[in-house]
């Protein structure tokens, strides 16, 4: 019998008010992690994706709107907990990642200090267990001499270094979950390679489930179990990779892999996405990718697409994915 989801959030949405205006940043995103499985989730910038992570955990700020018909992770109702029930949730069971360690991590506290609070904020382990295990910790994740990096500033550490003592504060006290947004940005190809490998060995030693925020195909395709692709706060298409990379069934999802370089891709031109993202100052009624896809006929510009079944785990927000597998046939 399969396991039951980890993760399951149905039909999420928020707004955010800015003057007169609303931007309907993300709009009706559903989708499950299962135990020990990654997800990517991939898109333009301004699809939606650190805001749809953001919101679940609470960390929208300012004046904005979240709702949500369910947002189930184990056995706790995400809707239903108190902001202080949320920050127990948050750092214990869902680790984060985020995209800048220079501007997460505090530049006047030591590094080893930073991964401690984690654990005594949490009450994982006492101060000396908290000490001890934070030695572990910076080998596991490929921080040599741990005791003597223990007491350094993040300023005294290389972008990559930095990167591994924020994925041991995330995962200071083994959580099922880790949510890594943009990991690997800003991080040359070599190191980018090493925080993705220790990554992955994070992840197959606690089964720990992983989603992968990144707008970068091949970090999403080497790492991750699924794929999903965000547009204007939508899920429009969501595929295991082996599918995703031979039946991409969106023309979105087709203009992504096409404007980026491919290992043996020598001699292809790229070929970019025509036109701009929308700026969502209304709630989708159509196809928010008419006004940039190839494929679009007058049902696109008059009626909303739903996330259908496709194949077996295979979904796709899009009138016309028929024609466009055949395109791609």
């Amino acid at each position: 019998m399969a396991d039951p989801p980890l993760l399951t959030i149905d039909a999420l949405h928020t707004y955010f008010r800015r003057g007169t205006e609303t931007i309907y940043a993300v709009n009706g995103v559903s989708f499950t992690v299962l135990p020990g499985e990654a997800v990517g989730v991939v898109g333009e910038s301004g699809s939606g994706k650190s805001v749809t992570m953001l919101s679940l955990l609470g960390l929208v700020r300012g004046r904005v709107t979240v709702r949500v018909a369910q947002a189930q992770f184990k056995s706790w109702d995400l809707t239903r907990l108190s902001r202080r029930q949320l920050e127990d949730v948050r750092g214990r069971d869902i680790g984060v990642v985020f995209q800048d360690p220079m501007t997460s991590l505090n530049p006047v506290m030591r590094v080893g200090d930073q991964v401690m609070e984690a654990m005594l904020a949490h009450q994982y382990a006492p101060p000396q267990a908290a000490f001890r295990r934070t030695l572990d910790l910076f080998r596991e994740v490929g921080i040599p001499d741990g005791a003597a990096r223990f007491r350094a500033y993040p300023h005294e550490f290389s972008g990559g270094m930095r990167q591994r003592i924020m994925l041991a504060v995330a995962i200071a006290c083994e959580p099922e979950l880790l949510i890594a947004d943009e990991p690997t940005t800003a991080l040359d190809v070599t190191v980018q390679m090493q925080i993705l490998s220790v990554l992955q060995a994070l992840r197959s030693r606690r089964r720990m489930s992983v989603v992968m925020i990144t707008h970068d195909f091949g970090v999403a395709t080497n790492f991750c179990d699924r794929i999903l692709v965000l547009y204007a706060g939508r899920v429009v298409e969501s595929a295991a990779v082996t599918d995703f990379l031979a039946r991409p069934a969106h023309p979105y999802t087709r203009g992504l892999k096409g404007s980026i370089l491919e290992i043996g891709s020598r001699g292809r031109s790229l070929t970019p996405i025509a036109g701009s993202p929308p700026t969502l100052t209304a709630p989708p009624t159509a196809c928010t990718f008419a006004p940039r896809c190839p494929f679009a006929v007058p049902q696109c510009a008059e009626e909303l697409p739903q996330l259908r079944t496709l194949s077996a785990g295979h979904q796709v927000a899009c009138h016309r994915a028929e024609e466009v597998l055949d395109h791609v046939g």
